[in-house]
């Protein structure tokens, strides 16, 4: 019986149930970050009612009110929320990456690194969740982020490549 060996190794890389993935830990400017990020995306909006008004006018007259009435602060207090929230969502979207391995088990997940070991049981796991920050997630567009949920609120944020989250949707239907 002669064996295709461009077929073997897509068949190994599926029984393989040790696969290289990175621990995300969550910084403490994390909690800042989200504030500040709140505090931006409210004032932008705060100042945002003075351009409410050229919604209801017709376009020639909004144009006029837009230019000639609403003063050229407005715009820069709203450039500045924008500004603001944007940094807001790149302190919010801040880690620290940890090589680690993630191994499939038949009662649940078993998480490894250096530092720490997380057995994660198959009761204990709530959900699946893909994450994505506005800054941070443009940068890493070919690894994915994603959360594990405990039951016990948790959370295990989790860098790696798409096929491991796809292949733990698939060993884990029901907690996706």
């Amino acid at each position: 019986m002669d064996i295709d060996y461009g077929v073997y190794p897509i068949v190994v890389q599926h029984l393989r149930e040790t696969f290289d993935i990175e621990l995300a830990e969550r910084k403490k400017v994390n909690k800042i970050g989200s504030e500040i990020a709140n505090f931006g995306f409210f004032f932008a909006l705060v100042f945002c009612l003075f351009l409410l008004p050229a919604k209801y006018l017709p376009s020639e007259i909004a144009i006029i009110y837009l230019i000639e009435f609403v003063n050229r602060n407005v715009y820069i207090f709203i450039s500045i929320s924008i500004a603001i929230f944007l940094f807001g969502e790149w302190l919010k979207g801040m880690r620290n990456y940890e090589k680690a391995e993630l191994e499939l088990k038949e009662n649940g997940i078993l998480l490894f690194s250096k530092t720490r070991t997380i057995e994660l049981k198959y009761d204990e796991i709530k959900k699946f969740h893909g994450v994505m920050n506005l800054i941070h997630g443009l940068s890493n567009m070919h690894r994915l982020n994603f959360v594990i949920k405990t039951n016990d609120s948790g959370k295990y944020e989790i860098r790696s490549h798409k096929d491991v989250f796809n292949g733990l949707t698939d060993h884990f239907p029901d907690k996706t």
